[in-house]
């Protein structure tokens, strides 16, 4: 069983370019489990989140993926990538489904959210925030620590 609650608080040195490979890949086997359940249709976006996403930014070693879908299939997407790539599925809320996963060695977070849902906005707009603004970059990291 994979749990949120395993994960240690302890950050690791920003890794950027390994972190957007793994997100590139964990994104083709999404990709490929949604295929396999005939859902491709029903993704709306696919996007990689979270502190790993934003170079120079120190993060625990745990890779999200927000999944955005149409608002009537998030259980079903998000059983589809539990049912063919393992992990555990828990249901936060109707319009979020997170999925916690392990993949050689590797956690990944794929959170799947409705497309009505302001939760993947905000992630969204966390990570570009912090992509562009330096500043606001450093001050989240000393929130981390």
């Amino acid at each position: 069983m994979v749990s949120p609650h395993d994960d240690s608080i302890e950050l690791v040195a920003p890794n950027y370019e390994e972190w957007r490979a793994r997100f590139v890949a964990e994104r083709d086997r999404v990709h490929r489990a949604l295929a396999i359940h005939d859902l491709e249709s029903r993704l709306r976006r696919l996007e990689h989140v979270g502190s790993t996403a934003v170079r120079n930014l120190p993060s625990k070693d745990v890779v999200d993926l927000g999944v955005v879908v149409v608002d009537d299939a998030v259980g079903d997407v998000s059983d589809a990538i539990a049912s063919e790539l393992g992990g555990d599925r828990s249901e936060n809320a109707a319009e979020w489904h997170p999925v916690f996963r392990v993949h050689d060695g590797q956690r990944f977070n794929d959170h799947v959210f409705a497309a009505s849902s302001d939760r993947w906005k905000l992630s969204v707009v966390t990570r570009d925030v912090l992509r562009a603004r330096p500043e606001l970059r450093r001050e989240y990291e000393g929130l981390k620590r």
